[in-house]
């Protein structure tokens, strides 16, 4: 999240922020809440926790990684709202808000 503030911060286009100052902290609430809320409970330190600590077996683990990607993603969701007009979480650019998402879907649906 860090770095991409700082590009927003030396090129300011396109914006990966929004101006408005409400904006930019909704807009970190969406990143924050899927790099610091859902991502940590299925990073592979937390997975071979599950096996080592509770003798979870590969099975379990991926049903405890599809069960938090998902709340996840669900989550996302509703903090979310409405859709707004653009492509994008915030409107017609990718953007902060939108950044984390690509490895949360990657995990909702792994490949076969």
């Amino acid at each position: 999240m860090a770095i991409i503030e700082y590009l927003d911060d030396i090129k300011p286009r396109p914006r990966l922020l929004p101006e408005d100052a409400r904006e930019r902290a909704y807009a970190r609430s969406l990143a924050l809440m899927t790099i610091a809320d859902a991502h940590p409970l299925v990073v592979p330190r937390v997975r071979n926790h599950l096996a080592k600590a509770f003798g979870a077996d590969a099975k379990a683990i991926e049903t405890w990684g599809k069960h938090w990607t998902t709340e996840g993603l669900a989550t996302y969701e509703r903090l979310l709202g409405a859709p707004r007009a653009g492509a994008f979480a915030l409107g017609a650019e990718p953007g902060l808000a939108i950044s984390a998402l690509p490895a949360r879907s990657w995990r909702a649906f792994p490949q076969a």
